[in-house]
């Protein structure tokens, strides 16, 4: 298997925290009501509004509860982001970053660990030193360094077909291309201690080189690549073409359905992998797909659903954990295409808080299923605060004299933390005068 990478995070659901006579609640940090929907991830503010951005991205707080709870507790599954390494480059959209900022690919890195993220697999087009492909060596670089300074964090290449798009149409010898990409991913990747490999063989994955089939000859490149490299291909048919040790899922998409979100072929590559004992394999899970800002538009369209469609493909590689080794998500930045993850996922909810005698209630207009729980916070001064309780996303209020609060005027927010990688958000504050014990 894929050597084991980081644990799932606990999360702490329905402890109170009493606060006899004050000293606790003066003790914790406070949180300034204003951070509650700031930024928490890498992604920038020019994603967010701006006539370059891609469709349904809001910014603000991300929930940062594992997205391995999601796979269930017996889940041992590896968990890796795709990045997409082009923007800052010609014929991308301006994100507001440079994919080869060193400081950002940091940030990409540290907030995917957070997020509880096991790796991450760069989009490549191979070895060239111009132009858009040296963009990406130098991403990918990059991240070898980043993912080296985590431990157990590991990442991975995957050559695209745009590699080997000149030399197919000037007619050259595409198989010798391709091995010189491959020679330089093994001398510059594969040494790496944070290079993912299984039993001791790097893994290189391969996305649509199935359209050079006649033009490459695998089995010279098997031969001519050290390191004894694992191929993956995309798609279930992957785990058929020469020389093939595995394969991984991706999305399909039903152009005449935006609601048809890819189950059917999840659930077709899944059933393929488990026939397949002893291969490598990735299952895939995605909040949707828009392509309406990029280059090559074709009016391809998974409807995002508030969260949904990112919760079905989840729960889908849920109910087929024990077909694969490892999941990839698709993807963690891919503005242009509307699959990306990076900014948080819009569950479309919002609280509503109210107090009624002795208790916090609360509202919420969206699906609970977005929802992991929530959190209540107080203050005395109704700007910074701090959290007293979390509870189930189930639960509606909560008795105000259970707190351990001191006698006196407080506000209280309820935050709706999201599932895994949504949006976080909160009410409005609402005020309550707490009487003395004895009164």
């Amino acid at each position: 298997m894929i050597k084991k990478l980081l644990s799932t995070p606990g999360i702490r659901i329905g402890i109170a925290l009493a606060f006899g006579c004050g000293t606790a609640f003066a003790q914790q940090a406070p949180t300034a009501l204003r951070e509650f929907n700031a930024n928490n991830t890498s992604a920038t503010s020019a994603v967010n509004g701006s006539s370059q951005s891609a469709a349904d991205t809001r910014f603000g707080s991300v929930s940062k509860v594992s997205i391995h709870t999601l796979l269930g507790s017996k889940s041992s599954t590896h968990i890796y982001a795709h990045l997409m390494p082009w923007f800052g480059t010609k014929g991308h959209i301006d994100v507001g970053y440079d994919s080869a900022d060193r400081n950002q690919v940091k940030r990409q890195i540290d907030d995917m660990v957070s997020r509880g993220i096991d790796g991450v697999i760069v989009y490549w087009t191979g070895a060239s030193k111009t132009g858009n492909a040296a963009h990406a060596t130098d991403v990918a670089m990059k991240v070898r360094k980043e993912a080296e300074q985590h431990s157990g964090f590991q990442f991975a290449i995957q050559e695209d077909k745009q590699a080997l798009k000149e030399c197919a149409k000037e007619r050259c010898d595409v198989t010798a291309t391709l091995i010189g990409d491959l020679q330089y991913a093994a001398k510059n990747f594969f040494g790496s201690r944070a290079y993912m490999s299984m039993n001791g063989r790097p893994l290189l994955f391969f996305f649509g080189l199935e359209e050079y089939k006649n033009s490459i000859d695998w089995n010279v490149v098997r031969a001519a690549v050290p390191g004894n490299p694992l191929f993956v291909f995309r798609n279930s048919v992957g785990f058929d073409y020469p020389q093939s040790d595995g394969a991984f899922a991706w999305n399909v998409i039903d152009k005449a359905d935006p609601n048809d979100v890819g189950l059917g072929y999840l659930d077709h590559f899944y059933k393929v992998a488990a026939q397949h004992v002893g291969a490598v394999s990735l299952g895939s899970a995605y909040p949707g797909f828009d392509d309406q800002l990029a280059a090559w538009f074709r009016h391809r369209l998974i409807n995002r659903n508030c969260g949904d469609t990112w919760l079905k493909t989840l729960d889908e590689a849920k109910r087929h954990v024990d077909a694969f080794m490892g999941l990839q998500l698709v993807t963690w930045n891919d503005y242009e295409e509307g699959s990306h993850i990076e900014p948080g996922i819009d569950n479309c909810v919002s609280v509503q808080a109210s107090v009624s005698t002795d208790t916090l209630q609360w509202t919420i207009t969206g699906s609970e299923a977005t929802i992991h729980h929530f959190a209540v916070w107080v203050s005395t001064d109704k700007i910074n605060y701090r959290e007293v309780q979390e509870l189930p996303a189930s639960n509606r209020g909560i008795a105000l004299s259970g707190l351990g609060l001191d006698a006196g005027q407080y506000y209280f927010v309820v935050q709706a933390i999201g599932q895994p990688s949504m949006l976080n958000h909160i009410s409005a504050p609402v005020s309550a005068k707490l009487p003395s014990p004895s009164s």
